[in-house]
């Protein structure tokens, strides 16, 4: 074998492993995803229904609490940018075909 037919098979083994790599990944997620379904399942029944109203509820807090983080910080960049940096790429463009 010469070097380069070396390379190539190691090539093939690596796309190889990646690919089987990756459904396994894919196979773990779905497993993992029906397992939290059931969960949730149970978690949904009148023996613990209080307990998923409150889980609940603090998802839904938390998520919240994080999407007004990520606002608030947009809202802080936009205003931070120099003034004028849009207007006068917008600028260029509108005149640059008179």
């Amino acid at each position: 074998m010469t070097k380069l037919s070396i390379e190539e098979e190691m090539k093939l083994a690596k796309k190889a492993h990646n690919e089987k790599m990756a459904k396994l990944k894919r196979k773990q997620a779905a497993e993992e995803k029906r397992i939290t379904d059931r969960v949730l399942e149970l978690l949904k029944g009148d023996e613990h229904a209080e307990l998923f109203g409150q889980l609940y509820q603090q998802a839904f807090q938390e998520l919240l609490a994080e999407r007004e983080e990520r606002s608030r910080k947009a809202k802080e960049a936009r205003e931070m940018a120099p003034v004028g940096a849009d207007n006068e790429a917008g600028a260029t463009s509108l005149t640059s075909g008179y």
